[in-house]
């Protein structure tokens, strides 16, 4: 039988993959990477942000899957969430914008698309990073 460290494990796995993996994808594109209405800096900067995601992604995919204890993979993955959250909320202070230089906007409804993707990422993961598996007892001295 499937353990509850098991689906907590493939719901941290698939949580972290949306970051490193999912979002990379996305803006392996004309409107972000490849745009060309942004300066080359612009990109840098772009491609740093997946790269470092990704990092934090596989490192906490590693955690993941080598520790009973999920917490610090989960915090470790709530890096990024919560930096996105952090700049959506505060865009206006610095001019930022989820519309893309073509016009477009990628949404549920009325809300962005990217704001519900990155809510229920933190809210996973932040259920997780404060959550103990009682199945795995208190083996783990966390």
């Amino acid at each position: 039988m499937l353990s509850t460290l098991f689906f907590r494990r493939a719901a941290l796995t698939v949580a972290v993959s949306v970051l490193g993996v999912l979002v990379p994808y996305l803006e392996y594109s004309p409107t972000h990477i490849f745009n060309p209405d942004w300066p080359g800096h612009a990109k840098l900067h772009d491609v740093w942000q997946l790269l470092t995601n990704s990092t934090f992604a596989a490192a906490a995919v590693f955690l993941t899957w080598t520790r009973p204890d999920l917490r610090l993979a989960a915090r470790l993955g709530l890096v990024a969430p919560a930096a996105f959250l952090i700049s959506f909320f505060t865009m206006d202070l610095y001019g930022g914008s989820m519309v893309n230089s073509d016009g477009t906007e990628l949404r549920f409804g009325s809300v962005n698309a990217s704001l519900v993707m990155m809510l229920i990422v933190s809210a996973v993961l932040g259920y997780l990073a404060i959550a103990r598996d009682n199945s795995q007892g208190m083996e783990s001295g966390r």
